[in-house]
């Protein structure tokens, strides 16, 4: 994890800041495999990071991967009650994200995420 020294005091329900936050690292590590692969094959180790850093308004917190990435016809409804990026590979029902949404919606902040289709970065 990487963090400012400089963080800003905010007000926050950190319960479920915490419960949002974790939420959505866990599901990075859920959805980065055990081992992954270079492009020309030989192996490269998982990684899943968290940046913590100073904002306009507050705080950034952004998470990447180097997993598989996410479907980009599944990347406008990952956040939405009941839907999955991938149906059958990984046990859940699609609730999570919607929730951990939610929370940070309620505390002014917002939630987005990019893929290229390799790394995923979650922000």
């Amino acid at each position: 994890m990487n963090q400012e020294s400089d963080l800003p005091d905010v007000l926050i329900d950190s319960e479920r800041i915490q419960q949002a936050v974790s939420g959505i690292l866990s599901n990075a590590i859920k959805f980065t495999p055990k081992r992954v692969q270079n492009e020309d094959g030989s192996p490269k180790e998982n990684k899943v990071s968290v940046t913590v850093s100073k904002s306009r308004f507050g705080i950034d917190i952004m998470m990447s991967d180097n997993g598989p990435g996410i479907p980009k016809d599944a990347l406008n409804r990952i956040f939405k009650m009941g839907e999955r990026a991938i149906a059958d590979e990984v046990e859940g029902h699609g609730i999570g994200l919607a929730v951990h949404k939610a929370i940070i919606l309620a505390h002014g902040g917002k939630i987005s995420v990019e893929s290229r289709g390799g790394p995923a970065p979650h922000s």
